[in-house]
């Protein structure tokens, strides 16, 4: 087993208001992907409760048979991808472009998940889809970095892409 050293966050890249279901996601990701387990371990729904897209134990180590799709599987992303956790909010785009679409329930429980997650692994470091290695998009739609620093998450607990090139 791996230990759990990131937390990636990501968004649904739909706009905001739209239902999505960790039912759909997984549908989405194993049959029109072709991916053999969806890409996230929970999905935060707009109205800020939470769903269960992958079985996951938050407090052992990363099992193989945890570790999620969510990111595009490269060389320099591998390292990060195999020591990861991937949480997913519903939304994350406007007019087709990548945008901060997260209502007030969502942000309330992204936060209280990622609090408890870093309880439970004290190292964990936090970051955007955006923010690792060779992934060219826009998700989560949101500077997770700034959004955690302004939430007083200790910068220690936050990933850096600086601090591993």
């Amino acid at each position: 087993m791996e230990n759990i050293e990131f937390l990636i966050i990501h968004s649904t890249g739909t706009p905001a208001g739209v239902s999505v279901t960790a039912d759909s996601i997984r549908r989405y990701h194993l049959n029109s992907l072709g991916w053999s387990k969806p890409g996230y371990f929970a999905l935060i729904k707009l109205d800020g409760s939470v769903e269960s897209v992958w079985d996951f134990d938050l407090k052992s180590g990363l099992a193989n048979s945890e570790i999620t799709n969510g990111m595009k599987w490269t060389v320099k992303s591998t390292p990060f991808i195999k020591r990861s956790i991937q949480l997913c909010y519903a939304g994350g785009a406007e007019g087709g472009l990548p945008a901060d679409t997260r209502s007030k329930a969502q942000k309330e429980t992204m936060l209280t998940l990622i609090k408890l997650i870093t309880e439970l692994n004290p190292g964990i470091r936090t970051g955007g889809h955006r923010d690792f290695p060779d992934q060219t998009t826009g998700c989560p739609g949101f500077d997770v970095r700034n959004w955690l620093l302004s939430e007083g998450i200790p910068s220690k607990n936050i990933f850096s892409k600086e601090v591993y090139l």
